[in-house]
């Protein structure tokens, strides 16, 4: 399972679609706020997904790096793999997650390339 946190709802539809021609045995499941995510990685009875697709800028108060650092710092999620996405091109919002311990950074335009 991969989990997508955005509050877009449109993009699961877009990623759903690139995933059935480049991986058709993916499941997906869309989060839309960092509550709701906080409240899905606690419940121990909730499966753990394989990747997170985490938005940079959720409209929360919480932006997407604080969610990242709380991802980090709970031991049952701590070894997540985790890839931003952002529409964002700027390099300092770039390595600034880089240097939060983000190792995959996508643009949005890159999963366009995908399904065009």
């Amino acid at each position: 399972m991969i989990i997508l946190i955005d509050d877009d709802l449109n993009l699961l539809a877009i990623v759903e679609r690139a995933a059935r021609l480049a991986f058709p045995e993916a499941s997906f499941k869309q989060i839309t706020t960092v509550q709701e995510a906080k409240g899905y990685f606690t419940n121990h009875d909730n499966e753990l997904p394989k990747l997170i697709l985490l938005d940079v800028g959720l409209p929360d108060k919480e932006a997407g790096n604080e969610l990242l650092m709380t991802l980090r710092s709970n031991e049952r999620t701590h070894m997540m793999l985790v890839l931003m996405l952002t529409y964002n091109e700027a390099n300092s919002v770039v390595k600034e997650f880089y240097n939060s311990t983000l190792t995959h950074f996508m643009w949005f335009d890159c999963l366009n390339d995908l399904i065009c």
